[in-house]
């Protein structure tokens, strides 16, 4: 078995949510990178940055046709009239 460097696994991992999802994978891209941001800022305590960046990630997602949660600093995210929330692939 062939193992994937943590990018590649990256990668694989937004594709398949994208196709779960049925979103273009660009809209998960700039979600993620925007969870990314909102994280950060919380974690050096620039909570105007957090909330900042949080609203451009729902922004983008509600472009997709989904909707996301913050049960904590990272978000999960469903497609509209959809009950199911999926995790978004991380890679730090």
């Amino acid at each position: 078995m062939i193992r994937l460097n943590k990018t590649l696994q990256f990668a694989v991992d937004l594709a398949i949510l994208a196709r779960e999802l049925d979103v273009e994978p660009k809209y998960i891209a700039r979600i993620i990178a925007h969870a990314r941001c909102s994280k950060k800022a919380y974690e050096r305590e620039d909570f105007d940055g957090h909330e900042r960046h949080q609203n451009k990630a729902e922004e983008v997602a509600k472009e997709a046709g989904c909707t996301l949660s913050f049960p904590g600093l990272y978000p999960m995210i469903s497609k509209n009239g959809s009950p199911r929330e999926y995790m978004l692939p991380a890679h730090d």
